[in-house]
């Protein structure tokens, strides 16, 4: 009979009479380890601490712990024992940090930008404010890296704060009399947004969070380069925001599919299954014998907080985009008009229904959120272009959506399900993700932008 190997973590453990090398099992606890090697600490005045001098749990797993990892016993006596209570405290008693100082930021960010707008006229006024805020996002941007590796970490939605205020920061310093300054503002701020969050994506300890911070730079670049584009075309700020709006349904479709980053072998044992090459040079992806538990979880962690903060980046950016795009329905061109309420449609439909395939409080609720905002704007929109008898229409339309969600939420709310209405909201989802870029392109007038092209 064969058994299997034990995995094991190699660490080195510094202490008052020298290093020790110790093979901890992964299944086993690192208190137990070291009693078993005749290093019993006592409970009371000594613990273990990692290499950036943070104290080890006695009971972490042998699996969490760093392979080739060095550790090191601290003895307190007298004051630093206080310390070091109020440190080792249980995970019950930490504070638990749920956001809402750095929704709070945000929240600022949001006011400073409408500060800049008044003080626009003031180029001096506008600077000195512009220079509060970079220093401001800075400053934010250092705690919450900082704080990343440590227990009670900034939850996903602190990442809104120091991109804002360093967007908020970058739009100030572009003049108010300038052409077309509002789509430079929009486009410097999201270039500096992006700038940033590939400074604390490089610059955070923490693997997941700095995973996040990436996806983050990543979408936020493409963002600005779309407002880029539209500056360079000349294009009104009403179809860069609903091109914005476009591309957000596909880009959360296709997320969940992009965030899982391991080699080709990992899935299929290439050398066992594959009949054929698919080139003749083509080197067959090698396969390992073994996936450690550890290896796993980093790359779900890793996966999951790209998902959550991608889906941040797209949800907030739906909100921004959608006042900006809803004066396109009261437009006097029927193509532009009509786009733009199918892109809304859209847009609704599309970040209603596909947040069921995915898991997350987030990853499923913020897109939604966004969608009801979006819904709110359109309906608002809609009022506002119909004329007199436009608020009793929104408020006729805002009361049907209420009826008809809470008629469904009923059956839902009992554990109901339908394998037949599950299929419907597939094909009305492939639908509304097909057809809102398209809508986007109609609502942005590029049918007469091709024509202006092509004649000049």
């Amino acid at each position: 009979m064969t058994l299997a190997p034990v995995e094991r973590r190699r660490i080195t453990l510094l202490g008052d009479a020298g290093s020790v090398d110790l093979a901890v099992p992964a299944d086993d606890r690192l208190d137990d380890a070291l009693r078993r090697s005749g290093l019993a600490l006592d409970p009371r005045v000594q613990f273990v601490v990692d290499r950036n001098g943070y104290q080890v749990d006695p009971a972490t797993p042998g699996g969490q712990l760093d392979d080739g990892g060095l550790y090191a016993v601290v003895t307190v006596t007298g004051a630093s024992r206080g310390k070091r209570r109020a440190r080792a405290a249980p995970a019950g008693e930490r504070r638990v940090d749920h956001g809402a100082r750095w929704m709070l930021l945000g929240l600022a960010a949001l006011l400073a930008g409408v500060l800049v707008s008044l003080v626009a006229e003031e180029p001096a006024v506008r600077m000195a404010v512009a220079g509060v805020l970079g220093v401001a996002a800075i400053a934010v941007a250092i705690a919450s890296a900082l704080r990343s590796d440590r227990p009670g970490a900034p939850p996903p939605i602190a990442m809104a704060a120091p991109v804002a205020l360093a967007a908020v920061a970058m739009g100030a310093m572009v003049p108010g009399d300038l052409t077309a300054a509002g789509q430079l503002r929009i486009a410097v701020g999201l270039l500096a947004a992006a700038v940033l969050a590939s400074v604390l994506a490089v610059c955070t300890a923490d693997a997941s969070v700095r995973a996040a911070w990436g996806t983050v730079a990543l979408l936020v670049l493409s963002l600005a380069a779309v407002w880029g584009a539209a500056l360079l075309l000349r294009l009104p700020i009403a179809a860069a925001a609903a091109v914005t709006l476009g591309l957000v349904p596909v880009a959360l479709r296709a997320l969940p599919s992009t965030l899982v980053n391991v080699p080709d072998g990992m899935f299929i044992d290439y050398r066992h299954f594959m009949s054929n090459r698919w080139s003749v040079r083509g080197a067959i992806p090698d396969s390992p014998a073994a996936i450690a538990t550890a290896d796993a979880e980093r790359v779900v962690r890793a996966s999951t907080a790209r998902l959550t903060a991608g889906t941040l980046v797209l949800a907030l950016a739906t909100v921004g985009a959608a006042p900006l795009a809803a004066p396109g329905i009261a437009s006097a061109a029927p193509l532009t008009a009509i786009g733009t309420i199918a892109l809304f449609a859209c847009v609704v439909l599309s970040m209603l229904l596909t947040p069921r395939h995915t898991i997350g409080r987030a990853a499923r609720w913020l897109p939604r959120g966004a969608a009801i905002a979006v819904l709110l704007v359109g309906v608002a929109a809609v009022a506002d272009a119909v004329g007199p008898t436009g608020g009793l229409l929104a408020a006729a339309s805002v009361f049907a959506i209420a009826l008809i969600t809470a008629i469904v939420s009923l059956p839902l709310a009992r554990g109901g399900s339908s394998l037949v209405w599950s299929r419907v909201g597939d094909v009305i989802e492939w639908l509304a993700v097909a057809l809102a870029l398209p809508a986007a392109l109609l609502a942005a007038n590029s049918i007469e932008l091709l024509r202006g092209m092509i004649a000049g």
